[in-house]
C-alpha cells in the first residue's frame, strides 16, 4: 500500500511488452490486493506501472522534512514493475492471476528449455502434470528474474541464477527417473501422499507445553520441588514426583568408571578414572579381595 501517493504517483502503461498479453495489473488499489488497479482485466495490459512525475529532492510528512535519494527512488520505481503474481508462493497466486501465472511459466519453460538445451530426462513434456517440477521450475523463474531485473551490471547471473539452475536441473532429473515414462514421452500420472496421523498420538504431543525455573540450592537444608498442572476448566489439579535439593557442596557421591587405555602389548596399561562427587584415585591389588592401595596417578 502506497503510505506517500506523491512520492511515487503512478499510472498503468496502456500497451503490450515482453511479459506477453493477457498480463494484468500488478498495482495494489484500495482493497490493498495486487491487480485492483485501474484497467483491471483490459486486454493486453502489461501489468507494469510506470512514475507520472520525476522523483523530487525531498518531500514533507507532517512536520518531518524527509530527503528521496534519487537512485534510491529510481529502484523503488523500477521493482514495482513486478509482475503482480511473481514472488507469491505458487500455492498462494491469487485467484484471479493463476490462469495468466500458468501461461507465462509454459512461456519460461519453453525458453528455457530451448537457451539451455535441457532434456526430457529433466523437463519432460509433462512437467506441468507434476507438483515437484512445477515448484522447481517456477523457483528458478524468480530466481532468474531476480538475477537481472536491476538491469545493470552485476554478479547475480552467476551466483544467483546459473549456479542455482545446475542444481535444480540436478534435483529434476531425479524426480524425472522415478517417472521412467514421462521421459519417454508417455505421461506417468502421480499419486498423492496423504500423511496418515494418528490422531491420538498428535493430541497427545502438541498438548504438551514446558516451563523452565531455576531454583537456587540451599545454603543448609534441602529444599524439595515438585510440579503441578491445573486444569483450568475442570480444576483438576496433577502432581509430579517430589525431587530433592541438597545444600551446596553436599552432593553425594556418583558412578566410578574405570577405563584403559585399550593399547595392547605395551609395557603399561594406562586407566582413567572418572567419577563425581569426589576426588577419584586408582588402587591396585594383587588379589581380587584386597588389599588394596593407592596407585599414583597423573590427572
Amino acid at each position: 500500500m502506497n503510505d506517500h501517493p506523491d512520492l511515487f504517483p503512478q499510472e498503468w502503461d496502456d500497451h503490450d511488452d515482453d511479459m506477453g498479453e493477457g498480463v494484468f495489473p500488478a498495482g495494489r488499489g484500495s482493497g490493498g490486493e495486487p491487480g485492483e488497479g485501474s484497467g483491471r482485466g483490459r486486454r493486453g495490459w502489461s501489468g507494469r506501472r510506470r512514475p507520472l512525475l520525476p522523483p523530487r529532492e525531498s518531500s514533507t510528512m507532517g512536520d518531518r522534512s524527509v530527503f528521496e535519494d534519487p537512485s534510491v527512488v529510481s529502484q523503488m520505481v523500477e521493482m514495482s514493475s513486478v509482475v503482480g503474481w511473481l514472488g507469491y508462493r505458487w500455492c498462494d497466486i491469487p485467484v484471479r492471476f493463476q490462469r495468466v501465472a500458468w501461461e507465462e511459466l509454459r512461456r519460461w519453460v519453453d525458453r528455457i528449455v530451448v537457451e539451455w538445451q535441457v532434456s526430457r530426462g529433466e523437463v519432460p513434456d509433462c512437467w506441468f502434470r507434476h507438483p515437484r517440477l512445477v515448484q522447481e521450475l517456477y523457483a528458478c523463474m524468480n530466481a532468474e528474474y531476480k538475477a537481472w531485473e536491476e538491469k545493470a551490471p552485476t554478479v547475480n547471473g552467476l551466483l544467483v541464477w546459473s549456479a542455482h539452475f545446475e542444481q535444480a536441473r540436478r534435483r529434476m532429473r531425479e524426480v524425472t527417473e522415478d517417472l521412467a515414462g514421462c521421459a519417454r514421452g508417455v505421461h506417468q500420472e502421480e499419486t498423492a501422499r496423504r500423511v496418515a496421523y494418528e490422531e491420538g498420538l498428535w493430541a497427545e504431543t502438541v498438548g504438551v507445553v514446558g516451563v523452565g525455573v531455576r531454583v537456587p540450592r540451599p545454603e543448609k537444608e534441602p529444599v524439595y520441588v515438585r510440579g503441578v498442572v491445573r486444569d483450568p476448566v475442570s480444576g483438576e489439579v496433577r502432581v509430579s514426583e517430589v525431587v530433592g535439593v541438597s545444600p551446596a557442596g553436599s552432593v553425594g557421591v556418583g558412578g566410578v568408571e574405570l577405563v584403559p587405555d585399550g593399547v595392547p602389548d605395551s609395557g603399561v596399561v594406562e586407566f582413567r578414572v572418572r567419577a563425581s562427587g569426589g576426588e577419584p584415585v586408582c588402587e591396585q591389588a594383587s588379589d581380587p579381595e584386597g588389599p588394596w592401595e593407592d596407585v599414583p596417578g597423573v590427572s
